[in-house]
């Protein structure tokens, strides 16, 4: 059933159409090749006036190796922000599907650049409204989201095609990712179509968040049916958001922040190997969230490179291949400015496969 294109519909497709393919391209969406937007100055100073080199200079402050070059410290793209500004969008959900619809029709009029899904308590935990653990809990801190019909009328207008959509779930995931391929077959949308996130992270949940339903186990089985599933038919979802956002919130360092995140990352890709899964059917759609005050994400560049590295390259360096296209799909929340006296401890050559989440040693 092909829903009926309404204005709201008409003025999103108007808006798309206006995009060139690689401005389109979006942080959720895995690389496919291609240059970045053109540069949006001309020159670029600090504060103070001081020429930034976009390459490096050799024995310089600026002596790293280049921006989209490996370790990507100095950053994932050889322009980075210079070309392109990140995705932005607000964290939306309240109430019922119709309120919350509406709230999202606001916000992409006002030129918010995609969707952040915010589910509340009882649809985290795969609850029905209705349900008597419900009680107190329904819309509160986020949509209630009980059926397909649910999901349906939360994107009512929306084009499911043109809009990406990021959805804060993960124990029900595969649940509300099967609601949303509904609600975009309704509207037309094919699944090769439809962009966007499930965050898909029952590792933190058992870390820091605790909305988790089912045994690790099963769990981590349920995450790499989804990486096998997406990877065929949902090519442009990314199938996880490895988050060290609500480690962070939950009171640890930014040092123990990325430790636990790039631990879990590690866990992610070793249960999808053992599945029998081969690293670049997965690897692109994997995406990653954090809460580390900007100085960190570029000592996050270099470990997850230096330990996906050692710890799963192939015999076609598979990992080296795909890290770009992971590193372009990077989401990160940096909530402050605020410097961390803490020092990372020192890598560790050993080639195990198990590092300490705390130090990275053995």
């Amino acid at each position: 059933m092909h829903q009926k294109k309404n204005s709201h519909t008409v003025m999103f497709m108007a808006l798309a159409d206006t995009t060139t393919d690689y401005q389109a391209r979006l942080d959720e969406v895995p690389s496919r090749l291609g240059i970045m937007a053109p540069m949006r100055k001309d020159t670029w100073k600090t504060l103070s006036g001081i020429d930034l080199p976009l390459t490096g200079i050799p024995n310089g402050p600026f002596s790293l190796p280049d921006a989209g070059t490996p370790p990507f410290t100095r950053g994932i793209h050889s322009t980075m922000y210079r070309s392109r500004l990140w995705t932005m969008r607000q964290y939306a959900g309240f109430s019922s599907a119709t309120e919350t619809n509406k709230r999202f029709k606001l916000l992409l009029e006002r030129g918010q650049m995609g969707l952040s899904v915010a589910f509340d308590l009882p649809t985290q935990l795969g609850l029905d409204a209705d349900d008597e653990l419900s009680y107190g809990e329904v819309g509160k801190v986020g949509v209630s989201i009980s059926s397909v019909e649910d999901m349906i009328a939360l994107f009512d207008g929306i084009p499911l095609d043109k809009v990406s959509t990021s959805m804060t779930i993960n124990a029900p995931a595969m649940v509300l990712l099967a609601m949303y391929v509904v609600a975009g077959e309704e509207q037309g949308a094919s699944m090769d179509e439809l962009r966007g996130t499930i965050q898909n992270d029952i590792l933190k949940e058992y870390i820091a968040r605790g909305t988790y339903v089912f045994p690790p186990d099963p769990s981590m089985r349920l995450i790499t049916d989804i990486f096998q599933y997406c990877s065929t038919h949902i090519p442009r979802w990314n199938t996880i958001s490895i988050s060290g956002y609500h480690i962070r919130e939950a009171g640890s360092t930014a040092v123990q922040e990325l430790g636990f995140t790039v631990a879990n990352a590690l866990a992610y890709v070793d249960a999808a190997l053992e599945s029998g899964m081969d690293i670049d059917e997965f690897a692109p759609q994997l995406s990653f969230f954090f809460n580390c005050h900007n100085y960190a994400v570029h000592v996050f560049y270099y470990l997850y490179r230096k330990f996906s590295d050692r710890c799963f390259a192939t015999e076609h360096n598979g990992i080296c291949t795909i890290h770009d296209r992971i590193c372009y799909i990077i989401n990160f929340s940096s909530c402050g400015s605020q410097r961390s006296n803490h020092r990372f401890h020192h890598l560790c050559s050993n080639n195990n496969r198990n590092p300490c989440a705390l130090c990275f040693k053995h």
